[in-house]
């Protein structure tokens, strides 16, 4: 499989945060909230949006990847299932993790992004958007949060993101 520099990935995702994610915090239109699931399962047009064009990125960034996001598996478009029984890498996209949070205007919420290949996660993001902060993550290689590497122990593999 081809390897993907771990580091151009935040690049991509703060130019579709910063497109598309961020003009819309604290300034979404009734009509561009919905529900999926339930009423507290929320869904807005920047996440969708936001899925959208991450996938198209990523999917041109490794030829023959797959893109799993939560909303094209929430609209039946994608299967959670392809994550392990797909031969090709695997993108899996959580465009804005605290939809609830963000469609609310509080400043809790983020942009997760996995590359995962045979069911194993091989490098995974998260940013935090308010705090543009990225989380950086890759199989032996270990992790960083802001640029800085951390370490995990074995007896207390939790990772504090707010420091």
């Amino acid at each position: 499989m081809k390897s993907i520099d771990p580091h151009k990935v935040p690049d991509y995702n703060r130019d579709v945060t910063e497109s598309i994610i961020t003009p819309r915090f604290q300034n979404l239109a009734d009509h561009e909230i919905d529900t999926k699931t339930g009423p507290k399962d929320l869904v807005t047009i920047a996440d969708r949006e936001a899925e959208t064009e991450l996938g198209r990125i990523f999917s041109d960034l490794l030829p023959g990847s797959i893109v799993v996001g939560e909303e094209s598996v929430s609209e039946g478009a994608a299967k959670v299932s392809s994550i392990v029984e797909q031969d090709e890498p695997v993108w899996v996209i959580d465009p804005v993790d605290g939809t609830r949070n963000f469609a609310q205007g509080r400043p809790v919420f983020g942009c997760m992004v996995a590359l995962t290949h045979k069911g194993q996660t091989l490098q995974s993001w998260i940013y935090d958007i308010p705090g543009d902060r990225m989380g950086m993550a890759e199989t032996g290689a270990g992790c960083e949060i802001g640029g800085q590497r951390k370490v995990i122990s074995a007896k207390d593999p939790g990772i504090p993101f707010s420091e």
